[in-house]
């Protein structure tokens, strides 16, 4: 188990719980806050970090980490991108090394997400795309627009990421046509049949529950 203390009197701390005693893991860098999102069953934590790095673009000063046997390390200096797209969310881990990742170029409007191996995060591979859009009933057609990746929070667990190639995530959706936008968790198949594609130009997906917003 993994989560953050927040003492609100200096930085985020991440936590290890073994089942006997607490850990605390340590940041990135001296004075940055952490938090820690997943584990596997192998003991490698993913999570992000605020980071005093200042790299042109940089969106946010948040930065993705990993931590391994206690040690962590910054993703973004494992990763080489030439597309624009910087690490700022390791979120989710499955027992297969693959991490689910969030990437933003310079703002939440640019928002990625990607998913790939820890070993090697520069081959992600793009998944959804803050503006893309999605057919959940599988007619062909269009029928939301997503507009945020609910990602945000050190306190729960927006996405989850199977063995089975299946990513859950909670998100907003905006209905075509309209400004109504809908909260929901939304599945998406990483390994699907062709027959299965439901998602326009990506994936398959699945829209497992909806709540009406403003």
């Amino acid at each position: 188990m993994v989560g953050v203390i927040d003492n609100y009197a200096g930085p985020v701390e991440a936590f290890l719980f073994t089942g006997t005693r607490v850990m605390r893991l340590p940041p990135l860098r001296s004075g940055e806050s952490v938090s820690a999102s997943d584990i596997n069953d192998s003991g490698t934590v993913v999570g992000w970090a605020t980071t005093i790095r200042h790299e042109p673009g940089m969106p946010y000063g948040l930065s993705a980490c990993l931590w391994v046997a206690g040690h962590a390390y910054d993703l973004n200096d494992l990763a080489s991108r030439d597309d624009g797209w910087f690490l700022t969310h390791a979120a989710a881990i499955n027992n297969l090394g693959q991490i689910l990742q969030l990437w933003d170029l310079t703002s939440t409007t640019d928002e990625g997400l990607f998913l790939g191996d820890s070993d090697n995060v520069s081959l992600s591979t793009l998944l959804l795309r803050v503006g893309d859009e999605l057919d959940t009933d599988g007619d062909g057609d269009a029928d939301y627009v997503l507009s945020d990746f609910n990602a945000s929070s050190t306190v729960t667990h927006p996405l989850v990421l199977g063995d089975d190639g299946w990513v859950y995530l909670d998100v907003d959706l905006t209905t075509i046509g309209t400004t109504t936008v809908n909260q929901a968790i939304i599945g998406i198949n990483t390994i699907p049949e062709p027959a299965a594609l439901s998602l326009l130009g990506a994936a398959g997906l699945l829209l497992l529950r909806r709540r009406r917003g403003a």
